[in-house]
């Protein structure tokens, strides 16, 4: 994805490759994350992780470009406040990213 869209924003994703994981990663069904596999409540983790995480990266990352796009026009970042705590709170609420969304489509159980 970075080899593809490596102008403009998209060095977020290589200065704060940490907030791109965590995005991503909160957006799971992790309160399940020990449901015996045999609960039909349990995640389809296999399916999870090779079709529906690959698709979450892509769309959380264009959240994130597009909202450090919206913040970086109203002033210059330097590379360092990327990875700063408080930057990523503020471009995790322009994304919309801010919390867990419920009903998400990777909250469901085994087909």
């Amino acid at each position: 994805m970075l080899r593809a869209r490596s102008a403009h924003h998209w060095h977020l994703l290589e200065d704060a490759p940490d907030l791109m994981v965590w995005a991503v990663a909160r957006q799971l069904p992790f309160d399940r994350l020990h449901c015996d596999q045999r609960d039909p409540a349990a995640p389809a983790w296999e399916e999870i992780l090779d079709t529906e995480v690959p698709a979450l990266t892509r769309q959380t990352a264009e959240r994130l470009v597009r909202a450090y796009e919206k913040l970086r026009s109203k002033g210059v970042h330097r590379r360092a406040e990327v990875r700063e705590l408080p930057y990523w709170h503020k471009l995790l609420k322009a994304a919309g990213l801010s919390h867990r969304r419920e009903g998400s489509p990777l909250a469901l159980g085994h087909p």
